[in-house]
């Protein structure tokens, strides 16, 4: 059996989630915020974007190992097509980490080693901030030839995916820190307004870095199908 994947009804479909999400996080935190509601327990930590291990940070964490298998597909298609493969694979490897990194969080432990030498307030309050930009500095210079051999549109969409990513994983990030600070904590409106427009950019920015890996595949290998074998 083979099925038909359309780029533009997955990332429909995603959006849809993200949107869904968006809703429900809107809810939590007027239960947070306005009704003073626990979150120890309840609806408000399941879905409040700012809190961990609940079901927002498993879509994340599973949107960035779908980033992860799709680069992975086109690793192969690119070995059989004797195309450059090895960049496909490397960005397949990044992506599995920072699906793990969504899901056991290796950014805090970054942030407590460093913050126990070096913990600054304001806008670099989460410091871990500073070797993640520049390892995505330095990925994104290495990979100047890398995005200038592929089609216009996969590059355009490669870059805009990747600046709305990182501009909420780094940038607004350090917006929250700030606000932490000037507020005393992260249980009110001006930080979890943040860090909602935050995890939209990264939702958003891989929603669009998956759409142009499904169309890349539509368009450079176009015999490409995904089977599913059915037992008699």
């Amino acid at each position: 059996m083979n099925i038909e994947i359309v780029p533009k009804r997955v990332a429909c479909t995603l959006m849809s989630i993200i949107g869904l999400l968006m809703i429900a996080n809107f809810m939590a935190m007027i239960f947070l915020v306005a009704l003073g509601y626990g979150t120890a327990k309840g609806f408000v930590p399941m879905f409040l974007l700012n809190r961990e291990w609940n079901i927002p940070t498993l879509y994340s964490a599973t949107a960035l190992l779908l980033s992860s298998g799709i680069l992975f597909i086109i690793y192969r298609a690119s070995k059989k097509a004797t195309a450059p493969a090895l960049p496909w694979i490397i960005l397949s490897l990044i992506f599995f980490g920072l699906s793990l990194d969504e899901t056991v969080m290796i950014h805090e432990v970054v942030n407590e080693m460093i913050g126990a030498h070096y913990r600054p307030d304001g806008l670099l309050h989460y410091i871990w901030v500073i070797p993640y930009s520049i390892a995505a500095c330095l990925l994104g210079i290495l990979y100047i030839p890398f995005l200038r051999q592929l089609p216009g549109k996969t590059r355009y969409l490669f870059i805009a995916a990747g600046t709305i990513f990182v501009g909420g994983a780094v940038g607004m990030e350090t917006l929250t820190a700030w606000v932490e600070g000037a507020y005393n904590g992260m249980d009110n409106y001006p930080y979890i307004i943040l860090f909602s427009i935050e995890e939209f950019m990264e939702m958003s920015g891989i929603v669009i870095f998956i759409y142009a890996l499904l169309d890349y595949i539509r368009t450079q290998f176009p015999d490409f199908s995904l089977r599913v074998k059915t037992s008699n």
